[in-house]
């Protein structure tokens, strides 16, 4: 090998990478002609750390076509209504209504503790929390498993992760 393609090798090797695009370097022995399965230790590499990763809170819609009840729409964990007039721009309504707990507690299937949720409670519940009340439902009536999901468009958050 050329000392040129051992430092091509080389240098895709302190970037995580040899010949075939996995990690470590199969370098030659001096005087063999064919590669050996001789890996460099990760000594010789640097190591790029890996960006920390911070899960950004899921947005969450339910409704969709004139009316739409959006969790951290303006990433702020609490329910928003909004409304589409004519055309396509969805206009800020504001907090949440009664028409739209009505909404919320249909698309989780939690009608039947509307009495213990009243509007102000449900205003600040996530759709984690409101999952978990249908789980809890579900175990204790033997209902059906129900598995809500956003609405939103191209974005179909499982409620469970919706925090």
């Amino acid at each position: 090998m050329r000392s040129h393609e051992l430092a091509i090798y080389q240098n895709r090797a302190l970037n995580g990478l040899d010949r075939r695009g996995s990690q470590g370097l199969h370098v030659p022995e001096a005087g063999d002609s064919h590669w050996r399965s001789t890996t460099m230790t990760t000594l010789a590499m640097r190591h790029a750390r890996a960006p920390a990763v911070h899960a950004s809170p899921h947005q969450y819609m339910v409704g969709g076509e004139i009316l739409a009840i959006d969790w951290r729409m303006s990433n702020t964990p609490c329910w928003r209504m909004s409304s589409k007039g004519n055309g396509v721009r969805w206009d800020d309504e504001g907090s949440l209504s009664q028409k739209g707990r009505e909404i919320l507690l249909e698309h989780f299937g939690i009608q039947a503790l509307a009495v213990h949720l009243p509007l102000e409670k449900i205003a600040a519940m996530s759709p984690a929390e409101l999952f978990k009340k249908r789980r809890g439902l579900e175990s204790s009536r033997h209902l059906d498993r129900l598995e809500p999901v956003s609405s939103r468009p191209g974005d179909h958050v499982p409620a469970s992760l919706a925090a």
